[in-house]
């Protein structure tokens, strides 16, 4: 109870370092609190599985990605990964292809962009 509680923790200072990071353009501190923040959920939550960890380390291992956490409800959820515009195709096909050399599974890969966010109108 008490690591899960320590993720909890560590997540509310995650959220308020990455703000921080945003409101500096340093994309790189983002990614790295990303990638904290799955280490954690992994170490201390204990709601990651092997394939989400293969894939997060993966994706970290590529120059084109700032940082990669698991996203949703753990247990077999999904990969998020904070990219640079460098970011292209055949390196999610790199990473696809060593996860079903890996568990013989098929990974979906699903290319998104931020939006505007909310706003006043």
């Amino acid at each position: 109870l008490y690591r899960r509680a320590c993720h909890i923790v560590g997540e509310n200072d995650r959220v308020r370092l990455v703000e921080a990071a945003l409101d500096e353009g340093d994309l790189a501190a983002v990614g790295a609190a990303l990638s904290v923040s799955h280490m954690s959920s992994r170490d201390n939550f204990a709601n990651s599985t092997p394939e989400l960890d293969f894939l997060a380390e993966a994706l970290n291992e590529l120059d084109s990605v700032y940082g990669a956490r698991l996203t949703g409800g753990g247990f077999g959820g999904a990969v998020m990964a904070f990219t640079s515009d460098a970011f292209a195709s055949a390196d999610a096909d790199l990473v696809a292809k060593a996860y079903q050399k890996e568990f013989r599974l098929e990974a979906t890969v699903l290319h998104t962009r931020a939006g505007n966010g909310g706003c006043l109108l």
